[in-house]
């Protein structure tokens, strides 16, 4: 997920010798460029099999293969785009993915509380020389509530829009917030804006990031448990991290012990900056969130019990930039 330190974690694996990083920080192919490459096999009156060649082709190019040893050791192109996860679905990038890809293909994600996803992101986009100093809150409600609307209208949230600011809608019901995710009829696909007539916004809000289950679920449609991890941000970047790591490697299938994950690593959150975010707008995104995060268990099992943890005041989120 966008936020949840997926960069550093680039960072460290590129200095492995059996990882080839892509060429581009984050190459966005299967997001921006497939649907022209599949248009320009259309009117090359290429095959299937010949358009899959070119598509297979063109992602390599992504790589620099140019004094690579494969005779010793397999080697691993990896690439890190964020927003595959949220887009898995809407622009078929899951499936185009698993057909144009056939090797031995491996797919992890990094999933961060999303309530200090969705502050992390608002503070990123704030001004560089004014990253230092309190947020406009009101522009940040304002973006909320543009994604609430629009949320209602798709029946994603039964919440009353007009409470947002008053202390009642923590009693609101948000047990209806949440459709199911299994079984879903194709209304139900539509209301959750699975369609590309959805704009770039729409589909990639602050909010509709942070709706984990649903994403998640859509990529093990295409993808087997084995070679789809996910893993918790809080562990990854804390004393539990070098056997995250560790258990990361062993599910790649790369050796051990060539390279650790640094000190750093758990010293990003005591290091990063905190910046207090309203105690209504917290419990308010807290409990538009929870019905998403419970469903996580649904998908990835017992050990997603109960997550995200959250101890002491909230009040400070924190914010790695």
């Amino acid at each position: 997920a966008q936020k949840a330190g997926t960069s550093a974690l680039l960072d460290t694996l590129e200095k492995h010798p059996q990882i080839l990083p892509s060429i581009k920080f984050e190459p966005h192919f299967f997001e921006r460029y497939t649907s022209g490459i599949m248009q320009a096999n259309r009117r090359a009156h290429l095959t299937q099999e010949e358009g899959l060649c070119q598509m297979r082709k063109s992602y390599a190019d992504h790589f620099n293969f140019s004094g690579v040893d494969l005779n010793n050791r397999t080697v691993y192109a990896f690439e890190k785009t964020p927003s595959y996860l949220p887009l898995g679905r809407i622009r078929g990038i899951s499936r185009q993915l698993r057909d144009i890809c056939f090797w031995n293909i491996k797919i992890i994600a990094v999933l961060r509380d999303p309530v200090e996803r969705v502050w992390s992101e608002f503070l990123m986009t704030q001004p560089v020389h004014n990253r230092e100093k309190v947020p406009n809150i009101t522009q940040f409600h304002s973006k909320l509530l543009t994604e609430l609307k629009r949320l209602r209208q798709y029946n994603l949230t039964a919440i009353n829009i007009d409470s947002f600011y008053n202390e009642s809608i923590m009693n609101e019901p948000f047990g209806s917030l949440v459709p199911s995710i299994k079984n879903r009829s194709e209304e139900e696909d539509k209301a959750l804006g699975m369609r590309h007539k959805m704009t770039w916004e729409q589909r990639t809000s602050l909010l509709t990031r942070g709706m984990y289950a649903l994403q998640v679920h859509w990529w093990l449609q295409d993808f087997a448990k084995r070679d789809f991890m996910v893993l918790k941000y809080d562990d990854l970047y804390s004393e539990k991290g070098p056997q995250v790591f560790d258990s990361l490697l062993d599910f790649v299938g790369i050796e051990k012990g060539v390279i650790a994950l640094p000190d750093s690593f758990r010293e990003r959150r005591s290091k990063s900056r905190h910046i207090a975010i309203p105690d209504l707008t917290r419990r308010f995104l807290e409990s538009f969130f929870r019905p998403y995060n419970e469903l996580i268990m649904d998908v990835l099992g017992d050990e997603w019990k109960g997550w995200p943890e959250r101890v002491g005041n909230e009040s400070q989120l924190t914010s790695n930039l």
